[in-house]
């Protein structure tokens, strides 16, 4: 199952998927012309990867891990040129 998170960045709206199946932050950023260093796109990818991987092994509920998406998004969304 795919999530999509949508976010406001410098009034340009984007939607980033964020499942465990979605593909990587950086290619959905470029698809949509967002631009994000390749340094920045690996450390969220990381903590994306990080968040499914607790939720798959039911360490997070889904409503954490929802939470910790949202947060994810809302940082992303500072750093995003």
């Amino acid at each position: 199952m795919t999530r999509k998170e949508t976010a406001n960045a410098r009034r340009v709206q984007w939607v980033l998927e964020t499942g465990a199946l979605a593909k990587p932050i950086r290619e959905q950023l470029i698809a949509q012309e967002v631009g994000l260093s390749d340094e920045k796109a690996k450390h969220f990818q990381r903590d994306l990867d990080a968040i499914n991987r607790l939720r798959i092994r039911g360490w997070l509920t889904d409503r954490q891990a929802q939470g910790a998406r949202n947060r994810l998004c809302h940082a992303l969304a500072k750093v995003v040129e």
